[in-house]
């Protein structure tokens, strides 16, 4: 069972695959900004990696940003 998040859902898996992989060749060329204080919630990345034009997740390109220990994760 997942708890909501979409890095969880069984039933998301193929889009968050298929959305990280047209991110990663959006983000070609690009070095990406670090912001250690969040992680991203919609595909769980801890990399603290963030896109510098838009600030969106350079893994999955959105803005679901968690405050590290917010939830104790």
């Amino acid at each position: 069972m997942h708890d909501g998040r979409a890095f969880d859902n069984p039933a998301l898996v193929d889009l968050l695959t298929e959305r990280i992989q047209n991110t990663r060749k959006e983000n070609e060329g690009l070095k990406p900004c670090i912001d250690t204080r969040y992680w991203c919630e919609t595909c769980g990345s801890h990399s603290h990696e963030e896109n510098p034009k838009n600030g969106y997740c350079f893994v999955c390109n959105t803005d679901n940003w968690e405050p590290e220990n917010y939830r104790n994760i």
